[in-house]
């Protein structure tokens, strides 16, 4: 059969490649939960995390998201490895008859409450039921019963098996003590989308894991302490630590709540709603948030320390990131602005992104000043971008009626670039940029007098 191709042959190219852009909007929670075995799980609302079965410290830190107004839409969680899980009763209050069932890698444990039992009864009578079978029996090492709680320490803290309770059980668990950054190259390794994140823990130790391991990737760790010593003068506490570290991806919080709710949590979820360059990570409210309450004493410490607080300032105003008259709050462990590193950070990605498109969907970059000029006319739109975005200064003009250029660009002409330098294919360009920066605090000097006179 004749073809249109003998008419007229057309081969039409599709340059459509992309180069995907990093997202930094999107919180996620490091727990060491056993609801599932998957490392990473994503969440749009609070009730299906819920019907996921997660732990009750797991569900906090998500209601501390979803509670913001705005909200991100979705939430992720990262599975730590688990080490030893831990079994409590949602009551007290035992009722002969009463049916307590687990769920083990898929199998199903029960024991009936008799008369006279009491919590510890009830919580070795279910471990009894696990030592009878040989196959859970060998998940786990010796089990104690302490505290109202049945502790299993897993043979194999890489294992991953799901473990949940019925409705009157609750299950928790307690990752490892030193494993916190293998855990998160295997969080990172499934999806590396999200930007910001915290742990369920609260754990000093692990701060300091989870700072010095953010401090090598392109990401922000929001760290949730209680311990007193953090607003004292104390020097060998942990954000001291992080502080002579010059950690500059680490946010410390400071909460006297710690325990029972999830502020850390809460800031991602109340401020990665805004793009980059459209907030400050501070001076606003954070819903579902009980405040602490710090003396001015305490509170210089902490703003010594650049540590961030959630506090009241007066009648029904509460507000993250509010430092002193003298010296505002917002900023990272080393000192930086929180919104600057983010900014940059994007930026960063932005660039990147948008000239390696440049490369990829272009045949041949030559280099030639046509093919200098192709990759200039494109970091230049990526930094009037940033204008617009506000992370970089507009064009403005000074007292004597000059104009003050947000940024300027710095590239070489192709007939003066050295051979060797050619050769390479590599290109060098540099830019010089102001930020846009913001306010946050404000002083005012004014007088009262009957005349302007004298």
């Amino acid at each position: 059969m004749a073809s249109l191709n003998d008419i007229a042959n057309v081969d039409i190219s599709l340059n459509t490649s992309t180069v995907g852009k990093a997202s930094f909007g999107i919180p996620l929670v490091v727990s060491p939960t056993t609801a599932f075995t998957d490392r990473l799980r994503k969440y749009s609302t609070y009730s299906s995390a819920v019907s996921d079965g997660l732990d009750p410290q797991t569900l906090l830190a998500l209601s501390a998201i979803f509670s913001q107004s705005p909200r991100p839409k979705i939430a992720y969680v990262g599975r730590r490895d688990a080490a030893t899980i831990n079994i409590g009763l949602t009551s007290s209050t035992i009722v002969t008859g009463a049916v307590y069932t687990l769920s083990i890698n898929g199998e199903s444990v029960a024991y009936t409450a008799v008369d006279g039992d009491g919590v510890d009864e009830v919580l070795n009578g279910l471990n009894s039921a696990i030592q009878a079978d040989a196959t859970l029996k060998a998940l786990f090492g010796t089990p104690v019963v302490s505290d109202s709680y049945l502790s299993l320490p897993k043979t194999d803290a890489t294992s991953s098996f799901a473990v949940t309770g019925g409705s009157n059980l609750s299950v928790s668990a307690q990752g490892g003590t030193s494993n916190l950054a293998t855990d998160m190259e295997a969080i990172k390794a499934v999806d590396n989308t999200w930007y910001g994140w915290s742990l369920v823990e609260r754990n000093d130790s692990l701060i300091s894991q989870g700072a010095a391991w953010t401090e090598t990737q392109a990401k922000l760790f929001f760290a949730c302490t209680a311990n007193e010593s953090v607003w004292s003068s104390a020097t060998d506490d942990v954000a001291s630590q992080l502080k002579s570290q010059q950690y500059l991806r680490t946010v410390p919080i400071a909460d006297r709540n710690a325990a029972t709710q999830y502020p850390d949590a809460a800031v991602m979820g109340r401020f990665f709603t805004k793009d980059p360059g459209a907030t400050v990570f501070a001076l606003k409210s954070l819903a579902s948030m009980t405040p602490s309450a710090f003396s001015d004493t305490e509170k210089g410490y902490l703003i010594d320390k650049n540590v961030n607080t959630y506090e009241q300032y007066s009648d029904n105003t509460y507000l993250f990131g509010v430092g002193t008259e003298l010296k505002a709050s917002g900023k990272v462990v080393s000192g930086e602005w929180i919104d600057v590193v983010r900014d940059r950070d994007w930026l960063i990605n932005d660039i990147q992104t948008s000239i390696a498109s440049v490369i990829i969907r272009n045949s041949k970059v030559p280099y030639t000043n046509a093919g200098i000029a192709l990759i200039v006319s494109n970091l230049r739109a990526r930094l009037k971008n940033a204008q617009t975005q506000g992370v970089i200064a507009p064009d403005e003009q000074d007292s004597d009626g000059n104009t003050v250029p947000g940024f300027k660009i710095s590239y070489p002409n192709a007939a003066d670039i050295d051979a060797d330098v050619k050769a390479s294919r590599i290109l060098y360009i540099t830019f010089d940029a102001l930020l846009a920066g913001a306010i946050q605090l404000v002083q005012i000097t004014g007088t009262l007098s009957y005349s302007y006179e004298g």
